[in-house]
């Protein structure tokens, strides 16, 4: 029996809810963007610094930061960690690039010493951390100086009429085509309540980051943000 609602406080009922749309998830995000996350997410990717050794992909769900990553940089360690014991299933499944470890693991407290990678991204994941502040401060702690800090991730917007038009598609769409209808409903609804583009900006600085270049999609709904350690 399905959940009849999910709370982001609640890291369980969260990764009950990833478990619970693993199987649909890829086929979900192929239909509400048109395939386009695709290529927003390659593009984050293309951001990591050549020669970056080790890289690491949180929240990997399954898998595609991972697969792009080990594409394009053969020659690096890659790190993909997740929660979800479904997520991972097909992750493992799906990517097959010799240099990733996939591994499950608590966003909040990474099995990594300190200074490990040179380059640390997280795609759509952020938003469903219960406390982005900590997810920030580890992705600090695992981070050499001068380390990278990719965040793709969908803002909540000012406009309230573009929220509206999203909000209506995904839910059109999940009512046709979605097992989990709550959980299509959980997260439409956690862009509202998650932070702004000044807000997020703000954020990292904070947990002692400097902001390097900002990319928009869907009118700001969808940012890609890369930042650096401040050594």
């Amino acid at each position: 029996m399905r959940r009849t609602s999910y709370i982001k406080t609640d890291s369980e009922s969260i990764k009950s809810m990833f478990n619970s749309i693993a199987n649909e998830y890829d086929f979900m995000n192929n239909l509400m963007t048109l395939s386009i996350h695709k290529f927003i997410k390659r593009e984050a990717v293309k951001l990591i610094k050549a020669g970056a050794e080790k890289i690491l992909d949180v929240c990997t769900g399954t898998g595609d930061i991972a697969r792009y990553a080990s594409q394009m940089y053969m020659k690096s360690q890659i790190k993909a960690v997740d929660f979800s014991d479904k997520m991972l299933e097909i992750a493992r499944k799906k990517v097959s690039g010799k240099n990733i470890e996939f591994l499950k693991a608590n966003v909040l407290q990474l099995p990594y010493k300190e200074e490990t990678f040179d380059s640390c991204i997280i795609s759509f994941g952020l938003r469903n951390i219960h406390s982005a502040d900590k997810a920030l401060r580890e992705f600090n702690r695992i981070l050499k100086p001068g380390g990278q800090l990719i965040i793709v991730d969908l803002l909540r917007v000012e406009n309230k009429i573009v929220y509206l038009i999203l909000k209506k598609t995904v839910m059109f769409l999940t009512k046709i085509a979605a097992e989990d209808k709550e959980a299509y409903k959980y997260l439409i609804n956690s862009i509202s309540d998650f932070y702004s583009k000044s807000e997020i900006l703000e954020l990292l600085e904070e947990n002692g980051f400097k902001i390097r270049r900002h990319f928009k999609y869907f009118s700001s709904v969808i940012n890609t943000i890369e930042s650096e350690k401040i050594i």
